[in-house]
């Protein structure tokens, strides 16, 4: 019985495949699928299902120019706001570990992060991101809070990057990203993002792409220098 079940499995994996579905609905799909299968042991009904495997291409990332986010950053007038998306931008945060900073997050010149699965990372911080500090109130606890001491909100900061740069928060971890791996080795840029998996920093390899043909059209490589 549980081998029909992989096997019907599978099949309909197959058949998904078949009528043109991406990898990222059929994974959905066959998601389903397993969970009603769980919802079946649960009511005892027992069934051994493996889930096929759905490779799942990495979109390539594209965000705007470094120089326009920062502009954009420079005419923000709101210091926390200002303050959030400079930690996001030149350090390569996710939201979530922005409002998750405290005061004593800050040792000198680098930042404690607590990541995704609880992993640590020390980032250093740059200068013009470290003055910001001071325009913001001397507090405890957590850096970003309303006027009532409450922890801000992942819509706070949600609201603030698309007033202020017009983009999703997470388009400015992007941007650090691109920016890093243009002059960085690949590892380095995995450790800075807090990645687990270096497959996921390679949607930002494309820089290394566009640099080289930058390079090759200007130079001439494969035929010597232009005249």
């Amino acid at each position: 019985m549980a081998s029909n079940k992989s096997i019907d499995l599978e099949l309909y994996k197959n058949h998904l495949i078949r009528r043109g579905l991406s990898p990222s609905t059929v994974a959905r799909k066959l998601s389903a699928a397993v969970s009603f299968y769980s919802f079946l042991r649960r009511r005892d009904i027992h069934l051994t299902v493996k889930r096929p495997r759905i490779k799942l291409p990495q979109k390539l990332v594209f965000v705007k120019r470094w120089e326009e986010q920062v502009r954009a950053l420079d005419g923000i007038a709101e210091p926390q706001a200002k303050f959030a998306i400079a930690l996001m931008l030149y350090c390569g945060l996710r939201a979530s570990e922005v409002l998750g900073l405290r005061w004593s997050d800050f040792v000198g010149d680098y930042v404690l992060v607590r990541g995704k699965g609880g992993k640590q990372r020390m980032l250093p911080v740059p200068e013009e991101v470290r003055a910001l500090i001071k325009e913001l109130p001397a507090t405890t606890g957590y850096i970003f809070v309303d006027r009532n001491g409450r922890k801000r909100s992942r819509v706070w900061l949600w609201r603030k990057v698309r007033r202020y740069l017009g983009q999703h928060p997470h388009q400015l971890r992007h941007a650090f990203a691109t920016e890093l791996a243009q002059v960085a080795d690949i590892r380095v840029v995995q450790e800075a993002l807090g990645h687990s998996d270096i497959s996921t920093t390679q949607r930002y390899t494309h820089t290394y792409q566009e640099t080289l043909r930058s390079l090759v059209e200007k130079k001439g490589w494969f035929g010597g220098e232009e005249d």
